[in-house]
């Protein structure tokens, strides 16, 4: 199973649904500019296109013929691309609180999305570092927690210590990179083509997520592939990979072990 991050988040966030599949051979990765990984050569290279390339690479290098693909936040986008470009490779795909329309459309109500990215646009080349360093100030900032509650970014589920590990990390990324990354996610609508999409397809959605809410993306995604199956964590929000990771998991396990069972897959 190949675990594709979110923008700005690294491979340790699934920490807490890994310990529940001991028995499943994992693929887990980093973005460029994001963990360990180098910054994008290029800024095409830090396009979404190139992330779902990197999957395939990635299957190819260590000699897996397919393998299910699961991508959380703007990991789905690339998780479906993947799918979608490359159907043999790919058995299933799972969109884990994730769109699979223009990243920005619906976060933050829209309006709080279209205004980052008419932002990143707009911002010169330099400033981007400036934009950056600015954001790791806020994030260290005690009133942080309580602002991202507030937002609804995330709830109760999600600790003091696990918001340290996201501000902590997001304190390394590239930021040129990031731009790249966001602006191509927001540019990336995969809604037409989701009906042709050949592997099955899970999506798992969150109520409470003001990131990718279930009422603007998780339920108009699954009308956009009828042949999909929809779960809606009715507490969910854009971190319960931290405190939803059993109910998580356990869906994505379900998931795959009927898909399996009943033979369907790549045509």
């Amino acid at each position: 199973m190949l675990l594709c991050n979110g923008v700005t988040t690294t491979h340790d966030f699934w920490d807490g649904a890994v310990q529940r599949w001991p028995d499943r051979r994992l693929i887990q990765w980093d973005y460029p500019g994001h963990g360990t990984s180098s910054p994008a050569a290029t800024p095409p290279s830090a396009h979404l296109p190139a992330l779902s390339e990197i999957c395939v690479d990635l299957l190819d290098t260590l000699e897996v013929e397919q393998a299910s693909v699961v991508g959380f936040s703007m990991g789905s986008q690339v998780a479906l691309l993947a799918g979608l470009e490359h159907p043999h490779r790919f058995d299933a795909v799972v969109s884990l609180l994730g769109p699979a329309g223009g990243l920005f459309d619906t976060a933050l109500w829209g309006v709080g999305g279209r205004t980052a990215a008419a932002l990143l646009e707009r911002l010169p080349g330099r400033s981007v570092h400036l934009l950056h360093g600015a954001l790791n100030l806020a994030a260290r900032s005690p009133a942080t927690y309580a602002a991202g509650r507030l937002l609804g970014l995330f709830g109760p589920e999600t600790s003091k210590s696990d918001l340290h590990k996201v501000t902590t990390h997001l304190s390394r990324v590239d930021a040129p990179t990031v731009r790249e990354m966001l602006l191509s996610a927001g540019a990336l609508d995969l809604r037409p083509r989701l009906a042709s999409l050949q592997p099955p397809l899970l999506i798992i959605t969150g109520e409470r997520d003001s990131f990718a809410p279930a009422s603007t993306v998780g339920r108009p995604m699954k009308r956009h592939a009828p042949q999909a199956e929809l779960i809606v964590l009715r507490e969910g929000t854009h971190g319960s990979l931290f405190g939803h990771a059993d109910l998580i998991a356990a869906s994505i396990d379900r998931f795959l072990e009927n898909t399996r069972s009943t033979g369907s897959g790549p045509v």
